[in-house]
């Protein structure tokens, strides 16, 4: 993988609600099982994965599933979305169809992702502190 595929974020509150980042690469996320041992992601978390149809993407998806966690992911194709619903995501959508920031919220019943997997561009980052 290129440098700038294997640089992702996770994006979970701080105590006072703030969006806390942390960096991680692609291999921490495989081989460290970086959102239970570092987030310590539970069963009925809920894990928001933009891009979640991409190489990285679909691995937190995994293992959000394995975890228990209520996943949603976005994509920005047709055959995206169709991936992502052979994943069995919770929810998902386009977000070149749907503002992220609002789907979420909408699954959340307004409370926001617990946990954010950012493995695609700093600009989703951005809009993913919205969601927690």
């Amino acid at each position: 993988l290129s440098a700038a595929m294997r640089k992702c974020r996770i994006i979970t509150p701080d105590k006072n609600g703030k969006a806390k980042y942390k960096n991680v690469d692609v291999y921490t996320l495989l081989y460290g099982g970086n959102l239970k041992l570092n987030y310590d992601m539970k069963a009925g978390d809920v894990l928001y994965v933009p891009g979640g149809a991409g190489g990285v993407g679909h691995f937190a998806i995994q293992i959000g599933h394995i975890l228990g966690a209520k996943v949603i992911a976005s994509g920005g194709r047709g055959e995206s979305m169709e991936f992502l619903r052979e994943l069995k995501v919770d929810s998902c959508f386009n977000y070149k169809e749907k503002n992220p920031a609002e789907a979420v919220k909408e699954f959340t019943k307004g409370k926001g992702a617990d946990v954010i997997y950012e493995c695609v561009t700093k600009a989703a980052g951005t809009l993913a502190i919205r969601f927690v």
